[in-house]
């Protein structure tokens, strides 16, 4: 690192990050469970669920610009991440899957961005 100041801010910024990041599965577990209710108004009746059509989609439309808007944030914040940090490399590897062979991966261990 730099100095205390560059940590303080690396510190920062992955904290945001990792906000954002568990705001958009938060948001994505609601679109999902918003489907499940479309899903059960559509057996209700015609005029009802044409009703809700219009609510859901101007809805889901709110979220997907919120999704988009926070990954176009994380890359600000990876790319400010990448300038600031004085990287130290680590070699790790993570499965890749049931019966995968395991994907080596390299990321920085200060800011935690993937290489």
């Amino acid at each position: 690192m730099n100095d205390e100041s560059d940590s303080e801010k690396i510190f920062f910024y992955k904290k945001m990050k990792d906000s954002f990041i568990n705001y958009n599965s938060l948001i994505k577990s609601l679109i999902e469970e918003n489907e499940n209710i479309t899903n059960y108004y559509k057996r209700i009746g015609y005029i009802y669920k044409n009703v809700m059509d219009i609510e859901n989609n101007e809805f889901l439309e709110v979220l997907l610009d919120k999704i988009r808007h926070h990954d176009h944030l994380i890359s600000l914040i990876d790319d400010f991440l990448k300038d600031i940090c004085q990287h130290e490399i680590i070699e790790d590897y993570i499965e890749g899957g049931v019966e995968k062979e395991m994907i080596k991966i390299k990321y920085c261990k200060n800011c935690e961005i993937t290489f």
